[in-house]
């Protein structure tokens, strides 16, 4: 990319694919958020892969994607497809990034091949635990139907976690009930 001290392989121009398909399989699930912004980022604290987007010397858009594996700050590191790998600053990177995200997260077994976590009940009971043990977890309530007392503890845990309260167990929640939980993923670093 021009400029960008990115030295990453462009795509085709337009819109980028969507890397989900390829990249989801045993038990790991791909999240793609296409309005994200850097305290997503910094709150998931993951690896995530960016689409960059510059104009070129004839106006025409480039796309790049590239994995963010360290942001502090001032600084963002980003590797390409190749292992390259580059730093720059978080303000050139708001200029080169518009949001869009793309992540992998590994699934608890019970929602391994996508079970739905409101209808199965081994997910039911493993999110019933992990909403019980996160830090800031309020007595679990003692009446009520069991849906609506999870809806409502999720809820809670998205407040918490400053994300959107619809009580669903989505994937942004899932990870984040992963992070909360300690489970062992990859995570953002730092610095290089």
């Amino acid at each position: 990319m021009e400029g960008a001290g990115v030295p990453l392989e462009p795509q085709a121009h337009g819109k980028s694919a969507d890397p989900c398909p390829a990249l989801a399989r045993g038990g790991v699930q791909c999240y793609r958020n296409r309005k994200a912004g850097l305290a997503l980022v910094r709150q998931l604290n993951r690896p995530v892969l960016l689409t960059l987007v510059s104009n070129n010397r004839n106006g025409q858009a480039t796309r790049v994607n590239a994995v963010l594996v360290a942001l502090n700050e001032e600084d963002a590191w980003l590797e390409g497809a190749n292992g390259s790998q580059t730093m720059i600053p978080v303000s050139e990177l708001a200029s080169l990034w518009h949001g869009e995200i793309t992540t992998l997260w590994r699934a608890p077994k019970v929602l391994a091949e996508g079970a739905d976590p409101a209808t199965q009940p081994e997910a039911q009971e493993w999110l019933d635990e992990q909403l019980s043990n996160w830090p800031g977890a309020k007595a679990k309530p003692t009446s009520g139907r069991p849906t609506a007392v999870r809806r409502e503890r999720i809820r809670q845990f998205q407040l918490a976690q400053g994300i959107t309260p619809d009580g669903q167990a989505g994937p942004l929640t899932l990870m984040l009930l992963n992070r909360a939980a300690g489970v062992a993923e990859p995570r953002l670093r730092t610095g290089a």
